[in-house]
């Protein structure tokens, strides 16, 4: 994957805000100073507010230049495979997964097309677990005449 990794300030400031909004000082503040109001809620002021954000935000940015660390790692260790194109990788995942056995080698590199291409952007498509409870379904049970009147002598 050629390219330098950015980080998304629109998604950086939604989780700063986030965050800040999680904070209990952004909304309230308790007064614990000595006097009559001590232990009282009162509203958060406009500076108190911007110093909650501001540190919000500064965690925001260490968390998002973490991701992009992480990001970058992990691309530098998929080494060829991030260069590829999605349709050439979900091509080799579904050789792979087509073939009758699928030893300890073959598990590894599907692990390692599947980290491709969800480095790529487009995840390859979900697929149904065969194991899976299917939803069950409400029979419906046609009323005879046997069953009414059976339902009509209890009501009775």
């Amino acid at each position: 994957m050629a390219g330098v990794v950015r980080i998304n300030r629109s998604e950086l400031m939604r989780l700063a805000w986030m965050w800040a909004r999680q904070e209990q000082g952004y909304t309230f503040i308790y007064n614990w100073t000595p006097g009559p109001g001590y232990g009282h809620r009162r509203a958060a002021t406009g500076p108190e507010k911007r110093a909650v954000f501001a540190e919000c935000l500064r965690r925001a940015w260490a968390e998002m230049k973490a991701r992009v660390a992480r990001l970058a790692a992990h691309a530098a260790n998929l080494g060829e495979l991030g260069d590829r194109s999605a349709s050439s990788l979900r091509a080799e995942i579904r050789d792979i997964e087509t073939r009758n056995r699928i030893g300890p080698d073959g598990w590894k590199r599907l692990s390692q097309l599947q980290a491709a291409l969800r480095m790529c952007g487009e995840a390859s498509e979900p697929r149904p677990l065969r194991h899976a409870k299917r939803p069950q379904q409400r029979v419906r049970i046609p009323r005879t005449p046997t069953t009414a009147s059976a339902a009509a002598t209890l009501r009775v």
